[in-house]
């Protein structure tokens, strides 16, 4: 048991197989993981195009993984902070916090058991939509290396930042429903509020717009049009930040909340 505490292999880590253990026996993942992999198939039917214009692999194949990328990547936004957004607060609420941050295993590895248990069940939620993925690649007009890869990992980078980011509320929040409140009030200020200052300046050049083209960084969306050959309209409005800023910016968020909810604990 002394071996495992202070294992560093983060698969070692007991904090993350009880996380993990008791989030895969819940039944609201069994419910999301259904729900996912029914929509995510059902965009693919809706969409996917008829025997007449089969013959338009490439533009029919981007019509249905649009529609595919978008849905999964709105699942995450919503699925994937739930967990985290509760999981210190309760901990306190339940006085098992002071006893978990007394035992052996260091307040690093506690927070690193939290937010790698909840990206594993991201990764395993997600992955239920890869069916409906390689459906649209099976088509011949989406590449491995240049829309399914970016795909996959904007959703972890988004599974990674929006974790932290619950976490970090959690740990300073004094009940679950006010956690749950911040978590997706902030989430929906980084996915849509971020994009307004760079709409309403547009392609104007100045300090306005280097500071709204910055804050567009901490979007998902103008990285998912990119990756879904959409960004047409958001280039138009000002909006022309690449998937792979995203995953620097959100890296980088992702270790600073990180730091900070250690610390807090």
């Amino acid at each position: 048991w002394h071996h495992t505490m202070n294992d560093p292999l983060i698969l070692h880590n007991p904090v993350l197989w009880r996380e993990m253990l008791g989030r895969l026996r819940s039944p609201k993942t069994m419910v999301a993981a259904i729900a996912i992999a029914l929509v995510s198939s059902l965009l693919v039917l809706l969409r996917w195009p008829s025997a007449a214009t089969v013959d338009l692999a490439s533009q029919g194949a981007m019509q249905v993984y649009r529609p595919v990328a978008f849905g999964i990547a709105g699942a995450v936004m919503m699925l994937i902070p739930a967990f985290p957004a509760t999981a210190i607060v309760s901990e306190r609420q339940r006085a098992t916090l002071p006893l978990l941050l007394n035992s052996p295993t260091p307040t690093y590895q506690v927070f690193i058991g939290k937010l790698f248990g909840n990206v594993l069940l991201g990764c395993v939620l997600f992955s239920v939509s890869l069916p409906a993925i390689f459906a649209c690649y099976a088509m011949g007009g989406v590449s491995l290396l240049g829309h399914v890869l970016p795909l996959l990992l904007v959703l972890i980078a988004m599974a990674f930042q929006y974790s932290a980011l619950g976490l970090w509320i959690s740990s300073r929040a004094h009940s679950g429903d006010a956690s749950l409140r911040w978590t997706y009030a902030t989430i929906l200020g980084l996915v849509l509020v971020s994009l307004g200052p760079s709409v309403l300046v547009g392609r104007k050049s100045g300090s306005m717009s280097l500071a709204a083209q910055a804050l567009t960084t901490l979007s998902p969306v103008p990285a998912l049009q990119g990756i879904t050959d959409s960004q047409g309209q958001s280039m138009m409005m000002g909006v022309q930040t690449g998937w792979i800023l995203f995953l620097v910016v959100s890296g980088l968020m992702t270790v600073v909340l990180s730091v900070a909810t250690i610390r807090s604990l």
